[in-house]
């Protein structure tokens, strides 16, 4: 199975962009699967993405779900796109809320000099300690007030503050999703 269709496999075949006919057992019932939080992680992984198919997924999530993004913050609003805060429409009182934080992987030139910024540099994390790379450091604390920004607009939507998260991403965005879950790890208060 190519990654093209365990992605379309994740959500709802038929309603993503481009899905295909998969064979019987490969897709998991619809039903079932689609408000799982495996898949949610998946779809907001491609979704965090700002391109064509990144933001066809995005259209998708926001049917069931609501999705706020987040970056580096000017006066302006955001002036850098990290990735999406996405957490259910239909949660109801009792369930466990759960919220998905995905970062984007490499997406253009100024990412590219990220990846590039290789050095290790001593944390100025909270619950990241001993020497990191310099340039996925740098991107996750300009990212962090946008970050923490957006998980208060979410708190003021959904009525109250999540009880886990689930920070994912790929390429650049799996690293800086190791730092969003260790900061929440190590208790800050941005998280609260």
């Amino acid at each position: 199975m190519s990654s093209g269709t365990l992605g379309a496999c994740v959500g709802r075949p038929s309603a993503l962009p481009g899905g295909e006919e998969f064979e019987e057992g490969i897709c998991p019932p619809e039903a079932s699967y689609q408000n799982t939080l495996i898949a949610r992680a998946s779809l907001a992984s491609k979704a965090a993405y700002d391109t064509a198919s990144g933001l066809q997924v995005r259209a998708f999530l926001e049917k069931d779900h609501y999705v706020l993004p987040f970056g580096e913050e000017g006066s302006s609003g955001i002036v850098r796109p990290a990735g999406i805060v996405v957490c259910r429409k239909d949660w109801k009182p009792g369930e466990e809320r759960e919220t998905v934080i995905a970062f984007h992987g490499t997406q253009g030139l100024r990412d590219v000099l990220t990846d590039l910024c290789a050095w290790k540099t001593e944390s100025q994390i909270p619950g990241v300690s001993g020497r990191i790379h310099s340039g996925f450091q740098g991107r996750y604390i300009r990212t962090q007030e946008g970050l923490s920004n957006a998980l208060e607009r979410m708190k003021s939507i959904t009525g109250r503050p999540s009880d886990s998260f689930l920070c994912t991403g790929h390429s650049m965005g799996a690293a800086l999703a190791n730092l969003a879950a260790a900061e929440r790890a190590a208790g800050d208060k941005r998280w609260i």
